[in-house]
């Protein structure tokens, strides 16, 4: 009988500071692309099916003004409130996983994964505002990590759905920024349960208030 494994695959600095790794958890090194990564979980799985595969990574985000419109982008007129918040970190533009990173111009590359899964299996993401929605952005300028007129569309669900669609599971994220407890002594960090709510992301392109917690 085949034993059903639970998996974590972290990011390179978020995993050089997690104390209790484990035999199935796996450090992506930042020259690692998406390919790389799912080459390497269906090594370490080998011929077990997966129940439980946590992505432990960053979330991509961007400080934009409050009054922001997420959707359109365009700017919503508020009374002159000492109270109102001027600007907010929207999240939704992908995950810091590697060289490239996850987005839905790679999401595809997960393919491989599809018959990898417990059949009920769970994709849990483990990043900040992984599944949030955000306003879409294009560079006015040329700087170190971006070319003028390059355009970024926060649409978290959208990837969500996707990576469930493409993997046949369920996947799990939050639309709020998350919490790590970090020991300055020690060097070590892990992650805390979430933060806000979740929302599962079936195959099938629902989205649904999640009621469980991991």
């Amino acid at each position: 009988m085949v034993d059903t494994i639970n998996m974590r695959i972290l990011d390179g600095d978020l995993g050089a500071k997690v104390s209790d790794m484990g035999a199935t958890d796996f450090v992506v090194p930042s020259n690692y692309r998406i390919k790389d990564a799912v080459t390497k979980i269906r090594a370490l799985a080998g011929p077990n099916p997966i129940g439980r595969l946590t992505l432990v990574c960053h979330g991509v985000g961007m400080l934009a003004h409050g009054d922001v419109n997420p959707r359109t982008g365009e700017r919503l007129s508020l009374p002159n409130n000492s109270n109102k918040f001027v600007c907010r970190i929207y999240g939704g533009y992908g995950l810091n996983l590697g060289k490239d990173g996850l987005s839905l111009t790679n999401v595809m590359d997960f393919l491989p994964l599809k018959e990898e899964f417990d059949p009920g299996g769970v994709i849990i993401i483990y990043g900040c505002a992984a599944a949030d929605t955000g306003p879409t952005h294009t560079i006015p300028l040329k700087d170190e990590y971006a070319s003028l007129g390059m355009t970024f569309t926060g649409d978290g669900p959208a990837l969500m759905k996707k990576l469930a669609a493409v993997t046949g599971v369920s996947v799990v994220a939050a639309t709020e920024l998350q919490t790590v407890i970090q020991d300055s002594l020690l060097r070590t960090a892990d992650r805390m349960p979430f933060v806000g709510p979740t929302y599962r992301f079936t195959p099938d392109g629902s989205q649904t208030l999640n009621a469980a917690s991991y």
